[in-house]
């Protein structure tokens, strides 16, 4: 079962501040979705800097900081992503980093996470 963390101002500052930690300890991805082209992601030409850049230009931003359980051959690890939507496009932005579980107590320490209470485990 997956569970979800919120930062306590969500405010973007502090999310790009944990983006950039998190880029530095796992594997990160960038992908983009163009609905006026396709309905599938795929691999952006952009950086995750850049796309962190659009977050104060953006009509919509989603962040989210996840354990995921294991499922398809993956074992249990973090996910921290999020979702830009650019303007009055189709075209959104994607970051997701994965993290090993180890780096788990230290950055919900450090970026004062806490767990959502209607998950159950």
């Amino acid at each position: 079962m997956d569970r979800f963390y919120d930062a306590p101002q969500d405010t973007e500052t502090d999310w790009k501040e944990l983006f950039r930690e998190a880029d530095g300890l796992g594997f990160t991805r960038c992908d983009v979705l163009d609905c006026s082209k396709s309905f599938k992601r795929e691999s952006a030409e952009k950086s995750m800097e850049d796309i962190l850049k659009m977050m104060d230009d953006s009509r919509f931003i989603h962040n989210a900081f996840i354990i995921r359980g294991k499922h398809a051959g993956m074992k249990r690890h973090i996910e921290v992503g999020t979702r830009v939507a650019v303007g009055r496009t189709s075209v959104d932005y994607f970051i997701f980093v994965r993290l090993d579980m180890k780096h788990l107590t230290r950055l919900v320490r450090k970026f004062k996470l806490t767990r959502r209470e209607n998950d159950d485990e």
